[in-house]
């Protein structure tokens, strides 16, 4: 994934810098699990691609936006 950093001047684009976006560790294993289901890449290549501390993530619970209803104050 890459972020980039544009500009439009008397109808040129101009090209004013690139880096690698970032992403969470969910979203890096959601997007490698992805591409294994599109044959893009391996199985081996898609666990390579999550770095060990985006693991951590996963121990902590994810709350869905749409379950406030079942919310106790």
């Amino acid at each position: 994934m890459q972020d980039f950093e544009f500009t439009i001047e008397n109808e040129v684009l101009y090209l004013l810098q690139t880096r690698s976006g970032k992403r969470s560790g969910i979203a890096a294993a959601k997007i490698a699990c992805d591409m294994v289901k599109e044959t893009l890449i391996s199985k081996e290549e898609a666990v390579l691609r999550v770095e060990p501390e985006h693991l951590e993530q996963f121990l902590f619970p994810i709350f869905n936006p749409e379950d406030k209803k079942n919310l106790i104050l």
